[in-house]
């Protein structure tokens, strides 16, 4: 049997593990929990995003995502003036963009979600999903 290693070039010719910095998104939309479900609602449809970072006090807290939407509220009927941060999912579940992209698609898969935040320092600065994931895959050279 043969071992693939998934690889990402260094720049300088030189190829390493692809870790999660490779591969997440550096651009993350965030919303205070006070803010409504209807202000949430409007940055996802109008970034084209499927999830939005929950903050409290200006740290990160918890995660909306589509499926929070769909099962917890539509579904539900609840009303969108009803405050994002009742209906997200927390505790918030992060790595950090050292992480090999293989443990972060091992832990996705263990958890049963599909975005990760990442946090360094303790700061966030980026968030990671399973597409993110598949086109990083896709991309990266293989060494057989």
């Amino acid at each position: 049997m043969k071992k693939i290693l998934l690889l990402a070039n260094d720049g300088w010719g030189e190829h390493r593990m692809i870790k999660v910095q490779d591969a997440m998104v550096k651009k993350v939309f965030t919303i205070d929990n006070s803010k409504t479900l209807q202000e949430a609602v409007k940055i996802m449809g109008g970034e084209h995003i499927g999830s939005l970072i929950v903050t409290k006090n200006g740290k990160p807290a918890a995660i909306f995502t589509e499926r929070d939407l769909i099962t917890k509220v539509l579904y539900k009927g609840i009303s969108l003036k009803e405050k994002v941060g009742k209906y997200s999912s927390s505790p918030l579940t992060v790595i950090g963009p050292d992480m090999d992209l293989k443990d972060a698609a091992r832990a996705m898969d263990q958890l049963k979600i599909r975005r990760l935040p990442v946090i360094s320092k303790g700061k966030l600065v980026g968030v990671i999903t399973s597409a993110d994931i598949v086109k990083a895959l896709a991309e990266a050279p293989l060494s057989i």
